[in-house]
């Protein structure tokens, strides 16, 4: 904040709401992993000098997802520092809990954070109940919970028509209800086995964690409510290329129907131009439903999609 004029002192912040929640849970380890995904402007070198002057502790570490590539390690192999910076952000997320379930126990929990940094991690203790107590193996701070509160609490016509497609292609996890939520939670037991697995989609990586912790348990995930400032925003190309990456882990799901096959031949058909017609001429059963009610809605058939990519034809007089 001192620096510019929307600075946020995240690190710093995010570090202080961590301490803050277990500040009388003497039993309560925590860490906080920060993983530089190799910023070419040397951001690490950066978050070094905050933590050495305004939070020098062990409970705060950076890691760096160039020295993952330079050791080998599996997870992130075939990473190159000119990807698109979103499928770089991922390669840091999976190293970064590749490197906490190497030091984790029974009972400890990870949680990814979305980049965007939009919840306070002091919610994290709603995690800690559905997966300790419940023994789920995993849980989704969903958006869409009817207890949640989101600012602003709007939905792009492009957002539902992701949401849509995404769970009729993948039907078993529908009940999750918020596909896209920026922070889940892993018993570490359950993430360790499978991060031992390979993980095919980097693009949706939290969508091949979340079908393999349904298959170890199948309708076990639990979802919690949530406060945070708004949606992540992203392009149409950056959607078309994540949901087309998706549909490449339909078999994976522990109950993957006829219906979603035939969703998921549509969607590989798609090109950024007709993904963008899609957009502009959505039905408007899509456009103006609440996403929420997506899981169990299957009024709109891909016939009901095609009909509407088709040219229109002037009428001559």
């Amino acid at each position: 904040p001192q620096q510019h004029d929307k600075g946020t002192d995240f690190l710093v912040a995010k570090a202080e709401q961590l301490e803050w929640l277990f500040a009388d849970c003497t039993k309560v380890t925590w860490q906080l992993l920060v993983v530089d995904a190799c910023c070419p402007q040397g951001s690490s070198k950066v978050a070094h000098q905050i933590l050495q002057e305004r939070f020098n502790k062990p409970s705060v570490k950076i890691l760096q997802l160039q020295d993952g590539i330079n050791n080998n390690v599996a997870l992130v192999s075939g990473v190159e520092s000119t990807m698109d910076p979103q499928l770089l952000q991922n390669y840091a997320n999976l190293y970064g809990m590749w490197h906490a379930v190497r030091t984790s126990t029974l009972y400890h929990v990870i949680v990814p954070v979305d980049q965007s940094l939009a919840i306070h991690l002091g919610q994290v203790g709603g995690l800690v109940g559905p997966l300790m107590v419940d023994n789920a193996p995993a849980v989704v701070m969903s958006r869409l919970d009817p207890d949640s509160v989101v600012v602003p609490r709007t939905f792009s016509p492009k957002d539902k028509l992701y949401n849509f497609l995404w769970k009729r292609v993948f039907q078993s996890l529908a009940y999750i209800v918020d596909v896209d939520s920026p922070m889940k939670g892993y018993r570490a037991d359950i993430l360790r086995d499978v991060l031992a697995d390979s993980i095919e989609q980097k693009r949706v990586y939290d969508t091949e964690l979340l079908i393999k912790a349904d298959v170890k348990k199948p309708k076990q995930t639990c979802r919690t409510p949530v406060v945070c400032s708004g949606i992540v925003e992203r392009t149409a190309a950056q959607q078309l290329a994540m949901i087309q990456a998706a549909t490449a882990l339909y078999r994976k799901q522990s109950a993957p129907t006829d219906d979603g096959e035939i969703f998921v031949e549509f969607i590989n058909q798609l090109d950024e131009d007709t993904w963008n017609k899609l957009i502009s001429k959505m039905p408007d059963s899509i456009a103006n439903a609440d996403p929420a009610v997506f899981s169990e809605w299957k009024e709109i058939r891909v016939s009901d999609l095609k009909k509407n990519l088709r040219p229109t034809t002037g009428s001559g007089v």
